[in-house]
């Protein structure tokens, strides 16, 4: 009604979209906290990613130099075999 005094049916159909609105609004406000968490909880994960890619090249420069320590080691121990063999060898001839 546009102008004139409004009545109960008005007033009713008032609060009936008022509560309309206010329900709409409270789902809204609940996707959009529920999309912020999810959010966050992306960023959180990208962070580790993140932290855990930076963090690669040490690790591999690491694992590369022990595993050569231990190639030299094996290496060392062969030669010092192959040196016995050869040193026994010769003693028995």
């Amino acid at each position: 009604m546009l102008f004139g005094t409004a009545t109960v049916t008005d007033l009713a159909d008032l609060h009936s979209t008022v509560d309309a609105l206010s329900q709409k609004q409270g789902e809204a406000v609940h996707a959009l906290n529920h999309q912020l968490s999810y959010i966050k909880q992306m960023d959180a994960t990208v962070r580790t990613d993140h932290e855990a890619i930076s963090n690669w090249p040490l690790i591999l420069k690491d694992f590369a130099l022990k595993s050569q320590e231990k190639f030299q080691k094996t290496m060392s121990r062969l030669e010092w075999s192959i040196k016995l063999q050869e040193a026994t060898n010769a003693v028995r001839h």
